[in-house]
């Protein structure tokens, strides 16, 4: 009644025993069906991919890794497995405990497919952005803010964003960033100076960004050119 498959198998690709919920995870419709296939051949996409070398020298490995289904499906399992050795150190079975994460690991590659996506229109967005840490020093921009100020990512990644503000704005930006990470929002205008020395009035829309937790985690800004 276990939910996990278990299995026993020869180390040449044969299985000797099986539970039902192997069976089932595989999509086999009785036990002697699945203990009748060749493993190697029939189970793994790559034959090769059965052979571990961590498991060859630790005698056991948890490991992560697609197998073929009956149907010649995809199923992603994770999987607690271990050698048997006899006297004289030779491999008499492969065993192990093998659970189904093929719908996590569907989840990971829409999270990581979405973080692409993200990482994409956040640099390639024709609008500047930056964001910012709970001191005020910059943790990212993209390619347009980079552009607008003439600098390279290198040279202000870790600066204090008050530093690229003319002075007169610098004790108000103190003051408005306080009210940002207090209510979550503000809206204003500020004289920036970029690389070259030349001076652009720029509007700031920022919001404060939160950790599950809802405790603060960075703020996020979009600039406007207003010159």
């Amino acid at each position: 009644r276990l939910p996990d498959g278990v299995y026993k198998s020869t180390h040449d690709g044969k299985f000797i025993e099986v539970n039902p919920a192997m069976v089932k995870m595989l999509g086999y419709r009785s036990r002697e069906e699945l203990m009748a296939i060749n493993i190697k051949s029939e189970l793994y996409f790559e034959p090769e991919d059965r052979e571990s070398i961590i498991l060859q020298e630790k005698l056991e490995e948890m490991g992560i890794f697609r197998l073929k289904k009956k149907d010649g499906s995809e199923i992603w399992v994770e999987d607690h497995g271990w050698y048997t050795l006899d006297k004289q150190g030779d491999i008499l079975f492969h065993e192990g405990i093998m659970r189904d994460i093929t719908g996590r690991k569907m989840a990971e590659e829409i999270l990581k497919e979405s973080e692409e996506r993200f990482k994409l229109l956040f640099e390639k967005a024709p609008i500047s952005y930056q964001s910012l840490d709970e001191n005020g020093f910059l943790i990212d921009v993209n390619e347009t803010w980079l552009e607008l100020m003439g600098y390279q990512k290198e040279e202000i990644i870790g600066c204090w964003f008050g530093d690229f503000l003319t002075p007169e704005y610098v004790d108000y930006f103190k003051k408005q960033f306080l009210v940002l990470k207090t209510s979550g929002k503000d809206h204003n205008e500020f004289e920036m100076i970029r690389k070259d020395g030349s001076i652009i009035i720029v509007q700031l829309e920022g919001r404060v960004g939160h950790n599950p937790s809802g405790t603060f985690k960075q703020t996020h800004y979009v600039l406007s050119d207003i010159t």
